[in-house]
């Protein structure tokens, strides 16, 4: 139900509400960018630029991270798609350049998104 009125608001950032002793979008967004925050330290001392992280999550989590990631994005076709189902188990690729020096995301190209094909 929260998802659904959630969804109903264009301004996102307006949402406060929240389910008792749940989180409100505006905290699953604070909680999705420090995720990427610490995503961002982890990349820089892996040992290869090329590296692939697993992100398992539930489908909210996993909703919100697509729509704070394709901010990042100029292009592509999985940006941008409202009202996607996305399966509680469904699967997403993205690809994910980093810039160090402000230690900071600096493009974004989804190659997945609310894949559900393994649940069936």
């Amino acid at each position: 139900a929260q998802l659904k009125v959630e969804e109903g608001i264009e301004d996102k950032e307006l949402l406060t509400w929240r389910i008792p002793k749940g989180e409100s979008l505006m905290d699953l967004s604070e909680r999705i960018n420090k995720f990427l925050h610490q995503l961002i330290k982890q990349a820089e001392i892996l040992p290869s630029t090329n590296s692939s992280i697993l992100v398992v999550s539930h489908g909210l989590f996993l909703k919100e991270l697509h729509r704070v990631l394709s901010s990042f994005s100029d292009t592509g076709p999985l940006f941008g798609m409202a009202d996607v189902y996305y399966p509680n188990t469904g699967v997403a690729q993205y690809k994910i350049w980093f810039d160090s020096a402000k230690e900071e995301i600096s493009r974004t190209e989804c190659q997945v998104y609310a894949c559900g094909e393994h649940d069936k």
